[in-house]
């Protein structure tokens, strides 16, 4: 008897993951730094998807939800990134929403100094 693994096989080889996405074209990839590291050279060519960094992170303990951002819009544009997407995520505590209010206008001015689209 062998048991399912938890994890999501696409997974494994996210490259192989995403050279298999980019045969239906895809306007654009949501990446993370690390996978972004790998697969660079996948985005060498004239009409490559655009390059979205997913820019948060949360570590959910068993009461809280911690919101922190990975990177700077700097990070951002230095990776060749194409824009940047973080979450507001509103169903918290007020006082973890407001953390994350004051996270996203941060990264705002960040963004706007660097001429970086910004998803929120």
């Amino acid at each position: 008897m062998t048991m399912e693994s938890p994890h999501i096989k696409e997974l494994h080889d996210p490259l192989q993951t995403l050279t298999q996405l980019f045969t239906v074209k895809p306007d654009a990839v949501l990446l993370n730094p690390g996978l972004n590291r790998i697969s660079g050279d996948l985005f060498f060519w004239r009409c490559a998807p655009a390059r979205i960094l997913n820019m948060n992170t949360f570590v959910t303990d068993s009461i809280l939800l911690p919101h922190e951002l990975i990177q700077r819009c700097e990070d951002a544009v230095r990776d060749g990134f194409d824009a940047i997407k973080v979450l507001l995520p509103w169903d918290t505590s007020p006082a973890e929403r407001m953390h994350s209010i004051q996270l996203a206008a941060q990264l705002v001015r960040e963004c706007e100094n660097w001429e970086m689209p910004l998803i929120i």
